[in-house]
């Protein structure tokens, strides 16, 4: 008999985890700082405090129900049978937990705002499996992010062969078919199977590309009831894992039983889905201090000042509040957060084609058109690139232009300002994202030096 997984656990192995640093504030699918993972229970392993960071506990009448994933500040990713029959307004999204008994000082509820199905979702009739089971709940109001309250990062189109690889499922489900909840946060490591086995096991059931397969065809690791809705998830081996979330709790016949395998949907099937109906990944509109910034005011009635002394950007952690930065002074921080003394040449540090203390590539200087320095018509075109990577005006200004160029955004907060121009400047144009983990020091110092002009707010 198939069951879907509506209430209930895993079964678990015992495993060892190193210490995680803590990284840059914006980099999804991060531990928090000195975890170390050992906890146990009766056939397998409970979650520290915080372990998984981006598991949501679905609740009805404040009974858990689900799991699901934050994958931003505003949405939840979880299993469309989980909430098809359910109205926004007869859930609510627990967060920060590890224990449904024991309130946690992290706990933090929200409201659902939307539910956001699948269009071609349809759940298993007959001898069929579930497919396209899978559902956004946009979250009614931004979620307070902490260490215990993070987002898991969504796989790339490339991601998508695991075969053979170890992914992890975690959730309060139940230990058995048909058993209670668990009151703590489990977890489980399984191995991921190629699609043909599935196909073998659950034969004329309807397993297609989207669905994913996972689970020791020995028995007694898997998810259950309770799980459903809930992450499986995969980092390559390293020293500093990044979590990426690969699957979502669908259904599978019995919980860990011989030969059978839990059924999961395969996220990296739904990227176009679940960005189209995001509305936190583009900038809708242009805002206004970029437009006077950048010279691309339409209204013709009121032309842009010539010279523009400061930028409105929201703050880091209320972004309902416009804060204002002197331009000069906030790419002075990125300088400064990087080398401390952004103005010598002997800053500059070499490494797979990034030069200065932006890292910045050749190719993203050269498209983003830098200012013309008089200097460089004595430099060949290296010389000169290594010089712009060290001068402030010259490297605010190629990425100013290519900010303009391509309407980057690329922290998805829906504005292009200073932290836009820190990413930019540090990985370059295909980068985009936050700084190497190795460099924690490069956003203290920015970090300070933007808390000082702005205040304590």
């Amino acid at each position: 008999m198939f069951r879907i997984i509506g209430y209930a656990t895993i079964y678990l192995l015992l495993l060892l985890v190193s210490c995680f640093e803590v990284i840059a504030q914006d980099d999804c699918g991060i531990y928090p700082d000195g975890l170390f993972l050992a906890d146990r229970i009766v056939g397998g392993t409970g979650t520290e405090d915080g372990e998984v960071p981006w598991l949501v506990s679905i609740s009805f009448q404040g009974q858990h129900k689900c799991g699901g994933s934050l994958i931003s500040s505003k949405y939840v990713l979880t299993a469309a049978h989980c909430v098809d029959r359910s109205k926004p307004n007869e859930l609510r999204l627990v967060m920060g937990i590890d224990n449904l008994v024991n309130s946690s000082f992290h706990k933090q509820e929200y409201s659902i705002e939307k539910i956001i199905l699948h269009q071609s979702f349809r759940r298993g009739v007959g001898r069929k499996v579930t497919v396209n089971d899978i559902a956004l709940l946009k979250i009614a109001e931004e979620v307070k992010l902490s260490e215990h309250l993070w987002y898991i990062c969504l796989p790339s189109d490339e991601l998508d062969k695991l075969e053979g690889t170890k992914a992890t499922v975690s959730g309060f489900g139940a230990k058995r078919l048909s058993g209670e909840l668990s009151d703590i946060l489990l977890k489980v490591t399984i191995p991921v199977h190629n699609n043909s086995i599935c196909k073998e096991i659950y034969s004329g059931k309807g397993i297609i590309s989207s669905h994913l397969c996972a689970g020791a065809l020995s028995g007694g690791l898997d998810a259950c009831q309770g799980d459903s809705g809930g992450p499986l998830y995969y980092s390559k081996v390293g020293k500093k894992p990044k979590w990426t979330l690969i699957g979502i709790v669908s259904e599978g016949e019995g919980c860990g039983w011989e030969g059978k395998l839990g059924i999961y949907t395969r996220v990296s099937s739904y990227l176009q889905w679940i960005k189209q109906n995001r509305d936190d990944l583009e900038v809708k509109k242009i805002p206004n201090f970029v437009n006077v910034l950048f010279g691309q005011n339409n209204d013709t009635s009121n032309p842009p000042e010539k010279k523009v002394s400061v930028i409105e950007v929201p703050n880091l952690t209320t972004s309902s509040v416009l804060d204002k930065w002197k331009l000069p002074t906030c790419i002075l921080c990125i300088c400064e957060g990087a080398t401390k003394n952004c103005t010598k040449e002997s800053d500059i540090q070499r490494r797979q084609g990034f030069y200065g203390m932006f890292a910045m590539q050749k190719e993203y200087w050269l498209d983003g058109g830098k200012l013309r320095l008089r200097e460089d018509d004595k430099l060949s075109p290296d010389a000169a690139f290594r010089r712009c990577a060290t001068d402030v005006e010259c490297s605010s200004n190629t990425v100013k232009t290519y900010l303009r160029k391509y309407k980057k955004d690329c922290n998805f907060d829906g504005n292009i300002d200073c932290d836009d121009y820190a990413r930019l400047h540090y990985h370059g144009p295909t980068g985009c994202s936050s700084p190497n983990r190795q460099h924690r020091q490069y956003w203290k110092a920015y970090t300070a030096c933007k808390n000082q002009i702005l205040g304590n707010i």
